[in-house]
């Protein structure tokens, strides 16, 4: 019996290999051009009232549309900007979003379910950011004073460090603004943003005043709260506006505690002095 060659074997193992990796390939490229047909179809679909679902349907389809690993095609951001769009298109299209952040807070907070709370702002805010308009800006704003840590660090430690709404709502504005008041964004620290965090709450009162306007990335237009305006506004340097006037941003124990060391040395500089006042008016006594 004539032995079979190892070479013939190996290639057509290596001829079947490759078209099973075609027929892979042919199949991915079809999952992905329906997905994003379907998503054509859901942003075309949008009326000036949809349901919560439909707009939970469209903010889903925002973040997965950003994301390279699940549609791998530069067609994705095009079809995400038509979604992004048709959020846009709805009256009060920030109110949605603001009404499920309160929800979670709130059964959060009679529930104590941290990591619900968790998936479900971070979701949230990882949409605004691809929502440039007006009422997105005023809802991110509104955050900048919520400095709150939404979980127990005795329970967590330093393990799972969380980021506050006040420093997501930093993120999503530099991402949103052509001008921001910083550019300290994702990648910088929480000491940096905490400690911009007077900057960014000035800048948001001086847009709730009206004395400031705003422009998106990409966007030659100038906005106040009330949407787009002719002209740019800057504060004069000598307006109230201009000049913080708000209660400085609540630090989180974390930050706090490595701040309050750097007053230690002036705290035992009094104690010691206090000591030897005291021990000085004693040793007068005592020879009198």
């Amino acid at each position: 019996m004539r032995a079979i060659n190892p070479y013939l074997i190996l290639f057509v193992l290596l001829g079947i290999a490759a078209n099973s990796a075609l027929a892979d390939g042919r199949n991915e490229n079809e999952r992905v051009s329906h997905a994003l047909r379907e998503w054509r179809m859901l942003a075309d679909s949008v009326t000036a009232n949809p349901s919560q679902e439909e707009v939970a349907k469209l903010a889903l389809g925002v973040r997965k549309l950003g994301q390279k690993n699940i549609y791998p095609t530069p067609e994705r951001l095009e079809v995400r900007k038509l979604v992004s769009d048709a959020i846009l298109s709805i009256p009060n299209h920030a109110d949605y979003f603001s009404l499920r952040l309160g929800e979670a807070r709130n059964a959060w907070e009679e529930s104590g379910d941290d990591s619900k709370y968790d998936y479900t702002r971070f979701s949230i805010f990882e949409t605004l950011r691809h929502l440039p308009s007006p009422e997105i800006i005023d809802l991110l704003g509104s955050n900048l004073h919520d400095s709150e840590w939404p979980y127990d660090p005795a329970k967590y430690g330093d393990s799972m460090p969380v980021v506050p709404n006040a420093c997501l709502s930093v993120y999503a504005l530099v991402d949103l603004l052509e001008d921001p008041p910083s550019t300290n964004g994702r990648g910088s620290g929480l000491h940096v943003i905490f400690a911009d965090l007077s900057t960014w709450q000035l800048w948001f009162e001086q847009v709730k005043a009206g004395t400031r306007t705003f422009r998106f990335k990409n966007d030659p237009e100038n906005y106040t709260l009330k949407g787009a305006v002719s002209d740019a506004r800057v504060p004069s340097p000598g307006s109230p506006r201009s000049v913080r006037t708000d209660e400085p941003a609540t630090v989180s124990p974390a930050i706090s505690a490595e701040e309050s060391p750097s007053r230690i040395p002036l705290i035992a500089a009094f104690v010691v002095l206090a000591v030897a006042a005291g021990w000085w008016l004693w040793s007068r006594q005592s020879q009198n």
